[in-house]
């Protein structure tokens, strides 16, 4: 953490923290709204540890994604729209759909 450049670490923290509620706000408010709706939050499994040395800020942000998930989701129910936040070791790697699948978590309504 003490060795990453601020820009950097900024940078990062309003991709995963700031752009996912920024877009949480907009699209959750339409669905709402319309009575029904579904939105996909991507996480991390770092963010479900207690924490990673050499990056404990991409674990938090991560941390915080999955906490936001859950609660966002109980904020939504009543409204008919649900959250899931899925959290893979292998998406977006070069690995192939059913060794990506077997690190997913997925938690849902």
């Amino acid at each position: 953490f003490l060795s990453q450049r601020p820009d950097n670490l900024d940078r990062m923290l309003a991709l995963n923290v700031g752009a996912t509620c920024a877009l949480c706000r907009v699209f959750g408010a339409e669905m709402a709204a319309a009575g029904r709706g579904r939105m996909l939050l991507v996480g991390a499994p770092q963010g479900a540890g207690p924490g990673i040395a050499g990056a404990s800020a991409f674990a938090g942000s991560m941390a915080f994604v999955r906490s936001f998930a859950d609660g966002l989701r109980q904020e939504l129910a009543s409204s008919g729209v649900g959250v899931s936040c899925v959290e893979s070791l292998g998406l977006g790697r070069q690995t192939s759909l059913s060794e990506a699948l077997a690190t997913t978590c997925v938690s849902f309504l």
